[in-house]
């Protein structure tokens, strides 16, 4: 198939694929944690160390569903999963809203929310479009995760008002409202598209056994080597994530400058996630990833640096690297895993960088705590950046015989 016939026959797929990642667990949800940290310290007294702890507990959930979450989509396709995960995610959103203030209910609560939306994270929507693009599969996998840009450009910008205005409950149930509107339109829009794509891909041409156990995969070198450089970008960069708009609102900013300053973000999200799909087309991915990851260091020295003068440069670098990654686990399991194991390969790789993503968070917390500023985290992100664009550029050409 051309690369036009790819889009022109996928490309409701693409879009409403695009739509239910937006909403899910790893876009809005994700970008909007941070927004929640200062009413919900104030409310009830809590540290901003232990808010992060929830995100920690909740990133352990994700990182043990994910795995199974993708061995399940390999068997019985993409609508069932999200049939289930999208209410599912609805309901906990709202529940979240009940919360008292007890910590301990609190933790459990947020932790039930990743459990539930784990079947909306890019383990479900990743494999769908990479089984479909061949010829511009880089490029599609961009477009498709450009929706967690679009998440973190505009949900900072309107959910930080809103919640300062509204409180941190009406925050929750609007994100489920959100979620519902979205619901029919995705399923609605992946239902449209023909083939087999939606239910369990057909084996690939290697010829290899019909199900890949996750040792086999942890006894391949690239395999590990993915793993580790994926949790120290995760590590580096998703605390800065969370904390972004507290660092921005201790350093002097007005909640409205705060919210679109972190809204560059995901203008940068975006950029990253189309431009390294295309580059990667055409140039070896894992170079790509280490130059976005170099400039996502350089951003962090910036904050060091700068301080909130340059927030908004930084900003755009530390964006490209998030631009970079979700997509790229994607386009490097299919390059060197292959697709007939890729949801188990994607589901590791995906809940080590939920691990990361989540443990980012918990240790700025408690690195602010100790310090009273962010300093000390800005420099650990920009060497954890750095090793990860390290281990990246090691890994290699791609094995020929892989989709």
């Amino acid at each position: 198939m051309t690369a036009r016939g790819e889009f022109a026959s996928g490309g409701i797929m693409l879009a409403a694929s695009f739509l239910g990642l937006s909403v899910g667990i790893s876009s809005l949800f994700f970008y909007t944690l941070g927004i929640f940290i200062r009413p919900l310290q104030a409310e009830f007294g809590w540290s901003r160390g232990s808010l992060s702890l929830a995100v920690l507990i909740s990133g352990i959930v994700l990182a043990i569903a994910s795995p199974f979450v993708g061995r399940l989509v390999d068997r019985v396709g993409v609508r069932p999963v999200l049939s289930f995960a999208m209410p599912a995610l609805a309901l906990a959103a709202v529940g979240m809203s009940f919360v008292p203030g007890n910590l301990f209910l609190y933790l459990c609560a947020i932790s039930l929310l990743c459990l539930a939306g784990a079947g909306t994270s890019p383990v479900v929507f990743t494999r769908l479009i990479a089984a479909h693009f061949k010829v511009h599969r880089g490029l599609a996998l961009g477009l498709l995760l450009s929706g967690t840009g679009v998440a973190a450009a505009l949900a900072p910008a309107f959910f930080t008002p809103f919640v300062a205005a509204h409180g941190w409950r009406e925050g929750y149930r609007l994100l489920a409202g959100i979620l519902i509107v979205a619901l029919p339109v995705v399923l609605i829009g992946l239902g449209r598209d023909r083939g087999p794509l939606l239910r369990p891909a057909a084996p690939s041409p290697r010829a290899e056994a019909p199900r890949i156990s996750f040792f086999t995969l942890f006894r391949d070198w690239r395999f590990r080597l993915m793993l580790a450089s994926f949790f120290s970008l995760a590590l580096g960069i998703g605390g800065l994530i969370v904390h972004f708009v507290p660092m921005l609102l201790d350093g002097g900013m007005d909640a409205a400058r705060a919210g679109r300053t972190a809204g560059l973000i995901g203008i940068a999200v975006i950029l990253g996630r189309i431009g390294a799909g295309a580059l990667i087309d055409r140039v070896h991915a894992p170079f790509v990833a280490a130059a976005m990851l170099v400039a996502a260091a350089i951003g962090c020295v910036l904050l060091v640096t700068g301080g909130t003068h340059l927030a908004g440069v930084a900003a755009m670098l530390i964006g490209l690297a998030m631009g970079a990654e979700v997509d790229l686990i994607g386009f490097l399991v299919a390059r060197y895993i292959g697709l007939s194991a890729y949801g188990s390969a994607y589901g590791v790789l995906y809940g080590t960088f939920a691990i990361g993503s989540t443990a980012g968070p918990y240790l700025v917390g408690l690195s602010f705590d100790a310090t009273g500023n962010y300093r000390l985290a800005l420099t650990c992100a920009a060497l954890l950046l750095t090793g990860a664009a390290v281990l990246l550029s090691r890994l290699g050409p791609y094995p020929a015989e892989t989709a």
